[in-house]
């Protein structure tokens, strides 16, 4: 019965040729090192109150009255950094990966999308290093890292990577959304005065980091 399944599944596969685009695990690897010690450097910073200043003048650079209506426009916005969001658009990107030739590529867009999630809620738990700005209605909830910024950072990056490699995305097109969603997202958690800037920037670096781990796995089995 296995056997049968794969045998189905292996046909319903459309082998696609390689694009000319291509980093390498040494480039993956190093950007996952890279993130992941912005990620720590943000996180040692922030733990030992160095970042206060900073994060005050951003937010009052960008204020916090705005009007009603650019506030649900922003908070609209918001949705694409839930996990009931992402998480399904995922796996549908990933299925039509797998269609398209890459189950390597499927894995990794689905991986990128559940080490984000559970990284994201075990940074919630563990690092319990500040509350959220004034803006935020639950203030004793964890605000470093930006939990939406780091997930849409993995998956968009992961995703962008995968779809250039198989060929069916143009590498400048796919990593100017890529990058454009999470910057996007960090902005309006800024905006709505629910997340400090340190906890975006770092919510950037955790992304990159997630991404990284999951193109190099990919690499390495292509």
């Amino acid at each position: 019965m296995t056997g049968g399944i794969a045998l189905a599944r292996h046909r319903l596969i459309v082998p696609r040729p390689r694009a000319k685009y291509r980093i390498g695990k040494m480039p993956a690897a190093a950007t996952a090192v890279g993130g992941a010690a912005g990620f720590a450097a943000m996180s040692a910073l922030v733990a030992g109150h160095h970042t206060s200043r900073f994060d005050g003048a951003v937010r009052s650079r960008i204020g916090t009255r705005h009007n009603k209506a650019a506030r649900a426009a922003v908070a609209t916005l918001g949705y694409s950094g839930k996990s009931w969001v992402h998480g399904p658009a995922a796996a549908l990107l990933a299925s039509y990966v797998e269609h398209r030739g890459s189950l390597e590529g499927s894995r990794a867009i689905n991986l990128a999308s559940t080490l984000s999630t559970s990284t994201s809620k075990t940074t919630d738990w563990a690092l319990k290093h500040r509350k959220p700005p004034p803006g935020r209605h639950s203030p004793q909830e964890q605000s470093f890292p930006s939990g939406h910024t780091l997930e849409t950072a993995a998956l968009a990056l992961t995703a962008a990577h995968v779809l250039s490699r198989e060929g069916l995305a143009d590498p400048r097109v796919a990593f100017a959304i890529a990058a454009m969603i999470p910057l996007l997202e960090g902005a309006g958690r800024l905006y709505l005065d629910l997340h400090w800037a340190t906890d975006v920037i770092a919510g950037l670096f955790g992304g990159i980091a997630i991404a990284g781990v999951c193109v190099l796995g990919y690499e390495a089995k292509t």
